[in-house]
């Protein structure tokens, strides 16, 4: 099967929303990408467009968020296995274990975004309710893990021209921001 075969299927959906999530994680310390963060959004939003039931969106935002979250907290593993001598297996299991309950705000939000998309316009859904989704999705994350601000879109951006909006609204408005562009 040729690669451009590959991209047509849930196969292929699911491996690149697993790329688009590890993308996302260059826009943060210590590669500072922000644009980065921008792309994998827009291919994310090409592959939730494309869904046709909002269980595969789920799917696919898992498996993003596992890119995204297994990708960006991996130095836990590290810091746990080397500084804290914890096991090497056990520490990697925790790293999934929590790397797949981040994940699962990200499912969230994308089974909302595609159950909602047949109801609006394209532009609407693209530019306020993804968006808004989003900064639920985050809100929420920061609201049960009890200030657990890791990976925040609003932080891939703090050294652009975006960051004003933090002064208006804080993280939040920022990652909403983030995302409307």
């Amino acid at each position: 099967m040729k690669f451009s075969q590959l991209a047509h299927t849930p196969m292929g959906h699911t491996l690149l929303a697993l790329i688009l999530g590890m993308l996302a994680v260059m826009g943060f310390a210590p590669h500072h990408i922000p644009e980065a963060v921008l792309l994998s959004v827009m291919g994310m939003l090409g592959l939730l467009s494309q869904a046709t039931h909002w269980r595969y969106g789920a799917w696919l935002g898992l498996i993003y968020g596992l890119g995204f979250f297994g990708l960006g907290i991996n130095w836990l593993g590290i810091s746990l296995n080397v500084y804290g001598g914890v096991a090497f297996g056990f520490t990697w299991l925790m790293v999934l274990t929590l790397a797949l309950v981040l994940a699962s705000f990200v499912s969230l939000f994308s089974a909302l975004a595609v159950y909602v998309k047949p109801k609006l316009n394209t532009w609407m859904w693209a530019i306020f309710v993804v968006p808004s989704l989003w900064t639920l999705s985050e809100w929420l994350r920061v609201i049960i893990w009890d200030g657990f601000p890791w990976l925040l879109f609003a932080y891939s951006h703090v050294d652009t021209w975006l960051v004003s909006w933090a002064k208006l609204g804080g993280n939040l408005a920022f990652t909403f921001v983030v995302m409307m562009s």
